[in-house]
């Protein structure tokens, strides 16, 4: 978030929220990672992160939403195994 788009009070707040949503999200997701599969909080980073949950993205969005939890935790395995940084 170097750069905020907007040009309206209003919409910087939104802008600031959605970034804010976003990094807690990544937050959890890494919590939820690291107390399932044990592994070390120093192994975990933010930006290991998205970038794993970016590259991915497409196999979540092709997949069927009935799956999506077992797809979840697939990600959570492979971030976790690869030293997440």
């Amino acid at each position: 978030m170097d750069i905020l788009r907007c040009k309206t009070p209003s919409m910087v707040r939104k802008e600031i929220y959605v970034f804010l949503l976003a990094y807690n999200l990544l937050r959890s997701l890494m919590w939820d990672a690291r107390t399932t599969y044990t592994t070390p909080p120093l192994r975990l980073s933010l930006q290991g992160t998205r970038h794993h949950l970016i590259n991915f993205i497409p196999s979540l969005i092709s997949s069927n939403f009935n799956k999506m939890p077992p797809n979840l935790l697939h990600f959570a395995k492979s971030y976790c195994s690869q030293g997440c940084s």
